[in-house]
C-alpha cells in the first residue's frame, strides 16, 4: 500500500519513488538468478521496431558489462545502466561482435556493482520466434570473460506488419501541439466518485506523460495522471491540494509490447488501485478528510492539459488502444472482459476509444485524423482454450474448445521436449463457437508429448494455446534405449553425449538449433547394447541453446544443451 508523497513537483516525486524502489529491491532476496530480466519472460513485437529490454545485475561481484546474443537482423541502439536520480543515464558501450548477432556492452569505468539496473533499446527483424541472451562479462586476471550459469534469456514473438491484420490504434509521436483532448459534455465522474479508467499502451519511452487530467499547477486537484518514468515503471498520480499520491507498477513496463492499464477507484473504501495485465500492481488509502480530487471533465492523451510551464513531462512517444472511462468501480470478471475487448456489455461506461471505427464521434472530437491510426499486433480474438488430453486404446486424444467465429482452422503443433515443435494436423473450424473439438494422435512417442493449437485466419495466423503436456509412461519399446544427457554442460566448445542402449536397435543422433535445423548428425548406425559415448564439438556456432535428438525404431528422445562461449 503506497503512502502519499508530500508536496513537491511530480518529477521530485518520482525520483523520491525511483530510490525507494531501488533501496527495496536490493534489501530483498537473493535466491534469484543473478542477471534478471525485469521485463516479461516471452514478449512480442513487431518487426523493425524499436523495443526495450531491462535487467538487474544482482551478484556480488563487479562485472565489466554484458555479452548480448541477439536473434538474427536485431541491432542493439543503446545500452544505458541507471545511476543513483534512478534515470539511466551512463551509457554503455556497444559494439558488433566478430560473431554475427553478438554484442559486446562494456562499461568504461569501474565495473557495474550489485543491483545495477540496465536497459537495452534494440531494433528487431523479422526472426519470429527467437531468444535474446545477456551474460555477464566476469573480470579476470587480464580482464573481462563471459561468466558462466549467470545469464538470462527471453524468448520474443516477432510479426510482420502484413501479420498484424485489420486491427487499429493510435500513435502519438511525441508533439505537444497535437496531444488529443477528450472533453465530455455529459455527466463525468469526479475524482472522488466512483470510477475506473482502462487502456492499452505499448512504447519504449521513458519519463513520458500516458494519460492526464492535470493542469500542471500544484494548486490545482485532479484524479489522475500516468506517466512511465525514468525507470520505466507505469506512475499514477492523483492530486488533491498540493499533494501528490502516487502508485507505482512492480516491473518496468516500457518496453515495446502492449501492456493492459486498469485504474479503479472504490469512493465506498477510499481506495485507489493499479492493474498491469491483469494483476494488482499497487493501491492507495485515502483518509475520511479527503480533499476533492477534480473531474474528468476533459482528459489528454500523451500530455498534461497545459504545456504553459517548461518542467512539464515530455509528451508520449507510442501507442494506446481500448481507452475506456466508466463512472463505477469495476473488478474481476468486467476488468477481465475489458483486457479480453469485452466491452459492451460493461454498465457505466462514459465513453470508450477502440479506433477501428475512424467516423468515431469522440475520435472526431478529440482532433484524431484516420493518419493518426496504425496497423496494430494487438487483438483481441479467442484462441483455442482449455486443452485436455487422454490416454486410449488408439493413441492419444487431444481435446479444446473453439474461438471465435473468424477462425477458418487450427493448427495441431507436436514435440517431444517442449521446444522443437512440427505441425501435426490441420482442422477445420467448428460450426459453432465454444464447441469441443477432438484430434487423435494415433503414434506418440512412448515418454512425453507437448501439444499447442494455433488460430488460423483468413488473413494469417493467430494466437497459439498454452502448450499442455501428457507423461505416456515407461512400459514402452523406447525403455531399450536410454538418452542420459551431454557432459558438461553448458559446455565450451566440446562436451561428450552419453546414451545407453539395452537391446540392438539403429540409432540416429543428431544436433538441432532453435530454429528447427539440423546441424549435425555424428552418430546413424546399427548397436549393440551397451553404453556409448560421442564427442560433439561446436566449432564455430554461435553461444546458444542446442538439442541432442536420439532417434530409434522405439522413438525419439531429446536433450537440451547449452553452449557458453
Amino acid at each position: 500500500m503506497s503512502s502519499f508523497l508530500p508536496m513537491h513537483t511530480p518529477a521530485y516525486s518520482r525520483r523520491v519513488a525511483a530510490f525507494l524502489s531501488l533501496l527495496l529491491f536490493l534489501s530483498s532476496g537473493s535466491a534469484r538468478a543473478q542477471l534478471q530480466a525485469l521485463s516479461s519472460p516471452q514478449t512480442r513485437a513487431a518487426a523493425s521496431d524499436t523495443v526495450s529490454q531491462f535487467l538487474v545485475w544482482e551478484g556480488e561481484e563487479r562485472i565489466g558489462g554484458l555479452a548480448v546474443y541477439a536473434p538474427p537482423g536485431w541491432r542493439v541502439l543503446e545500452a544505458r545502466v541507471a545511476g543513483t536520480t534512478g534515470r539511466y543515464d551512463h551509457i554503455l558501450e556497444a559494439k558488433a561482435a566478430d560473431q554475427p548477432g553478438k554484442w559486446i556492452l562494456s562499461y568504461p569505468s569501474d565495473g557495474l556493482s550489485r543491483g545495477t539496473a540496465i536497459r537495452l533499446l534494440m531494433r528487431t527483424s523479422a526472426s519470429e520466434r527467437s531468444s535474446l541472451r545477456a551474460v555477464p562479462l566476469m573480470p579476470v586476471r587480464q580482464g573481462f570473460e563471459e561468466g558462466t550459469g549467470f545469464g538470462v534469456e527471453t524468448v520474443w514473438d516477432v510479426l510482420e506488419t502484413r501479420a498484424m491484420g485489420q486491427h487499429r490504434a493510435l500513435a502519438l509521436h511525441g508533439n505537444a501541439n497535437t496531444a488529443p483532448r477528450i472533453r465530455a459534455d455529459y455527466p463525468v465522474p469526479e475524482g472522488d466518485d466512483a470510477w475506473t479508467m482502462t487502456w492499452w499502451l505499448r512504447s519504449s519511452a521513458l519519463d513520458q506523460v500516458v494519460a492526464s487530467t492535470w493542469t500542471g499547477d500544484e494548486a490545482d486537484p485532479y484524479p489522475m495522471e500516468a506517466i512511465l518514468d525514468e525507470r520505466g515503471h507505469l506512475t499514477v498520480y492523483t492530486g488533491r491540494e498540493g499533494r501528490h499520491y502516487a502508485m507505482r507498477s512492480k516491473q518496468p513496463i516500457a518496453d515495446g509490447t502492449w501492456h493492459h492499464v486498469a485504474l479503479v477507484h472504490h469512493a465506498a473504501q477510499q481506495k485507489m488501485r493499479m492493474h498491469v495485465d491483469g494483476q494488482v500492481q499497487d493501491s492507495l488509502l485515502f483518509s475520511a478528510d479527503a480533499s476533492r480530487a477534480g473531474d474528468f471533465s476533459e482528459v489528454r492523451l500523451g500530455y498534461r492539459l497545459t504545456s504553459a510551464r517548461p518542467d512539464l513531462s515530455a509528451s508520449l512517444t507510442g501507442e494506446l488502444d481500448g481507452i475506456h472511462l466508466f463512472a463505477q468501480a469495476l473488478a474481476g470478471p468486467a476488468l477481465d472482459g475489458l483486457s479480453a475487448g469485452r466491452v459492451d456489455a460493461l454498465a457505466g461506461r462514459i465513453w470508450s476509444l477502440d479506433f477501428d471505427d475512424p467516423d468515431s464521434r469522440i475520435l472526431e472530437e478529440a482532433g484524431i485524423l484516420p493518419d493518426r491510426l496504425v496497423p496494430s499486433m494487438l487483438s483481441f480474438r479467442k484462441t483455442a482454450s482449455a486443452l485436455q488430453v487422454s490416454r486410449t486404446q488408439d493413441g492419444i486424444l487431444l481435446s479444446f474448445d473453439s474461438g471465435d467465429e473468424e477462425i477458418s482452422s487450427y493448427r495441431i503443433d507436436v514435440s517431444d521436449d517442449g521446444e522443437l515443435f512440427r505441425q501435426a494436423a490441420t482442422l477445420e473450424s467448428a460450426v459453432r463457437v465454444g464447441s469441443r473439438m477432438e484430434w487423435l494422435d494415433r503414434a506418440p512417442p512412448s515418454a512425453v508429448r507437448h501439444y499447442r493449437v494455433t488460430a488460423m485466419y483468413p488473413d494469417g495466423e493467430g494466437a497459439s494455446s498454452p502448450t499442455v503436456k501428457v507423461g505416456l509412461g515407461t512400459d514402452a519399446p523406447s525403455a531399450n534405449v536410454l538418452l542420459e544427457g551431454n557432459f558438461p554442460n553448458p559446455f565450451n566448445p566440446t562436451t561428450t553425449i552419453r546414451y545407453e542402449v539395452l537391446a540392438q536397435e539403429r540409432i540416429r543422433v543428431s544436433i538441432w538449433d532453435l530454429s528447427g535445423q539440423m546441424i549435425a548428425q555424428p552418430v546413424d548406425a546399427e548397436h549393440q547394447p551397451g553404453r556409448y559415448e560421442v564427442r560433439f564439438d561446436a566449432g564455430t556456432l554461435p553461444s546458444g541453446t542446442y538439442f541432442v535428438r536420439l532417434e530409434s525404431a522405439s522413438g525419439i528422445q531429446t536433450h537440451q544443451m547449452i553452449l557458453m562461449k
